[in-house]
């Protein structure tokens, strides 16, 4: 995940990397990322009021289970809960650089034969998480050197991280979903509304085209339909 934020007026980054060993490229697994990072120390210390989501247009993104999880956001607090789609062919989106730079650690790592061997996705993350390590410190001391020679352009400082491993059970017999007809229509953006029901349009920022209730059900998983 690529989290952007404000904090004293200013948008930041922060990358959180979720490594698992559940293969299987369903909502299931999204919805249990997203929990994960509700989680985490840094989601924690921040206490967003506002959310928006952005993601591709995979089939496992814009499903009735990832909805109700989007639309369960704001139940019985503050929270307003907004998802965004790319367009088709939309070309790269921030997740895909991190993906490269994730690769070309965890090739730096097993490169070096004085490194211990990774057979574990616990021991992935060590990898990982010392690679990044590695490499922030790297841009520290650039940064220092270059502050030293006093020079006026610096390099970008280090961008906060979190590496974790996710270990996620057996998908459950049921799951809740939102009730919610024509979902995979036009409709690239969607949001709550002020009194609290789902609302969407074809791009973001756009006019609302089509209001939907909340309504929650569970069904018998996996999920083989979704309209």
């Amino acid at each position: 995940m690529v989290i952007y934020y404000f904090e004293d007026g200013n948008i930041k980054k922060f990358l959180y990397d979720i490594f698992s060993e559940y293969m299987s490229h369903d909502s299931y697994f999204v919805v249990k990322a997203i929990q994960k990072f509700f989680k985490s120390n840094f989601f924690k210390t921040f206490k967003f009021s506002d959310l928006t989501f952005w993601m591709d247009n995979g089939p496992h993104f814009k499903t009735k289970e990832l909805f109700c999880t989007f639309s369960k956001l704001a139940d019985g607090d503050k929270t307003q809960a907004e998802w965004n789609f790319f367009g088709e062919y939309h070309g790269k989106n921030p997740c895909d650089p991190r993906f490269s730079q994730i690769s070309s650690m965890y090739k730096t790592h097993v490169n070096n034969q004085k490194n211990f061997r990774i057979q574990s996705t616990a021991q992935l993350v060590e990898a990982i998480k010392f690679q990044q390590q590695q490499l922030d410190q790297r841009r520290l001391n650039l940064i220092n050197d270059k502050i030293k020679k006093k020079k006026l352009i610096l390099p970008k400082p280090p961008i906060p991280s979190d590496q974790v491993e996710l270990i996620i059970p057996t998908s459950p017999v049921t799951k809740p979903i939102l009730v919610i007809s024509q979902l995979k229509g036009i409709f690239y953006s969607f949001k709550i509304t002020k009194d609290n029901k789902i609302s969407s349009s074809i791009f973001t920022g756009e006019d609302t085209c089509r209001i939907w209730e909340k309504k929650y059900k569970n069904i018998q998983s996996p999920i083989i339909n979704e309209d």
